[in-house]
């Protein structure tokens, strides 16, 4: 490890201020260039005015947001949209992150020892993976401090994933003419106000790529927000509905009634009718009206905040690429497992190469040696046994694999002596030769 007094160590503290100094003039910031309510219901980098009966009102770049905190809107309120994440996230975080040679084999590696198994002192591996696929989807990205001691260049010796209490901006210089824009490093705010520089060596940046900007992020939460805001609003009508008194099956009108005994009626009313248990009960009213009966139903509107709730969580499912049979219970043994492997093969195992490219960017400059997150465990990726003895049989049969390469795939030994190295025909043709040829030499012997 270089000591800042070493002449090593003065390097890289002037590599840190004239970051600090390139941030004050070329700085592109994910929070200011793509800001919406995060998972806490505030904008990153966006500043927020709380006003009265908890309001919130945020100006960001794509208008204004607004939403009261003690109702809890935001996907950690929506059942669907939680679900949709959390099962992204946990799925997605038990495939081990190996790095690889060009013949597939594994080589050891810091980072991703630390990643499997023990990433630092407070938290162990899992938490961590999963923490960082959360924020993956519902930030868009995820960063994860690698610390290499004093110099910032030294081995990996522990990792942590920066959670909200932390503020990063990626410092990229944009400044050049000569060449693309290149990302020099991180300016990185804490919750107590300390400001700090970290090399590019020293951040591992997972994201989700914007098509629109190469510099910024595009989470699976940003297409679901409508979905779940309308969500929100509906749950929140049917609660206010339901606090209020529950909606009754009718009302009897009694006509005119003189002020006590519409006082009676009020009184009872309200503690007799109004309670959610009551609903669909009927009403008996009195006023200067004739006597009559109305029948009460939902109204074109309530219908339709009841039919959005289903149509939400078809929407947030969509855009979190999440199979409803996956979610939903009631559906067939046989629809959940397409669903689940729908969910793999479409969802999940895009997302795996596209974080494990940048993982292999980042940290993996050597030629011959690829970042891989290792899906061979994935049971849902798995063909089912009886299907894939018939698959291998009707190969064999149509003399594609020879009989080893079919027992290979079954997790058999190959045949003695090197007959299973020929395909179904040549098999049978060898085997019917020795049957005739042994056959003769019986007979010959015989006579």
């Amino acid at each position: 490890m270089t000591s800042p007094n070493e002449p090593g160590g003065e390097r890289i503290g002037a590599l840190r201020r004239l970051l600090g100094a390139m941030a004050d003039r070329a700085v592109q910031s994910l929070a200011r260039r793509s800001a919406f309510p995060g998972t806490d219901g505030f904008s990153v980098g966006v500043p927020s005015h709380v006003g009265p009966e908890g309001l919130h009102v945020t100006m960001g770049p794509d208008g204004l947001y607004q939403w009261r905190a003690d109702l809890g809107s935001g996907w950690r309120n929506s059942a669907v949209a939680y679900r949709c994440i959390v099962a992204v996230a946990t799925n997605a975080a038990t495939t081990p992150l190996e790095v690889l040679n060009d013949d597939g084999a594994p080589l050891p590696d810091e980072l991703t020892d630390l990643w499997n198994h023990a990433p630092n002192d407070y938290m162990s591996a899992r938490v961590l993976r999963e923490i960082c696929w959360l924020r993956l989807e519902t930030g868009g990205q995820a960063f994860v401090y690698m610390d290499r001691g004093e110099s910032g260049l030294g081995p990996v010796q522990s990792i942590h994933v920066l959670d909200s209490g932390w503020s990063v901006e990626p410092v990229v210089d944009n400044t050049r003419t000569d060449r693309f824009d290149e990302l020099v490093g991180y300016r990185i705010y804490g919750s107590t106000g300390r400001i700090g520089y970290l090399l590019p060596q020293e951040m591992l940046w997972l994201r989700y790529p914007d098509p629109d900007d190469i510099w910024s992020c595009l989470p699976p939460l940003y297409a679901a927000r409508f979905a779940i805001d309308l969500d929100d609003y509906a749950r929140r009508f049917q609660s206010a509905t339901l606090q209020r008194g529950g909606t009754p099956g009718g009302v009897v009108y009694l006509g005119d009634v003189d002020p006590d005994t519409h006082a009676q009626i009020t009184s009872e009313l309200r503690t007799r009718h109004e309670q959610p248990e009551n609903a669909g009960r009927h009403l008996i009213l009195s006023g200067p009206v004739a006597a009559k009966y109305e029948r009460i139903t939902l109204t074109a509107e309530e219908v339709g905040y009841l039919d959005t709730r289903v149509r939400s969580a078809d929407e947030v499912m969509l855009a979190f690429g999440v199979p409803h049979d996956y979610l939903v219970g009631g559906t067939t043994y046989e629809n959940r497992a397409a669903a689940r492997t729908t969910l793999w093969s479409d969802t999940i195992v895009p997302k795996l190469q596209v974080v494990a490219s940048e993982v292999d960017l980042q940290t993996q400059p050597e030629p011959g040696r690829t970042a891989h997150f290792n899906i061979d465990d994935v049971t849902a990726l798995q063909e089912d046994g009886d299907a894939k003895v018939s698959r291998v049989v009707s190969l064999v049969n149509a003399d594609v694999v020879t009989i080893d390469e079919a027992r290979a795939e079954l997790g058999r030994d190959p045949l003695p002596e090197g007959n299973g190295a020929l395909t179904l025909t040549p098999y049978r043709q060898r085997f019917t030769s020795n049957i005739r040829l042994n056959g003769h030499q019986l007979e010959g012997a015989l006579s």
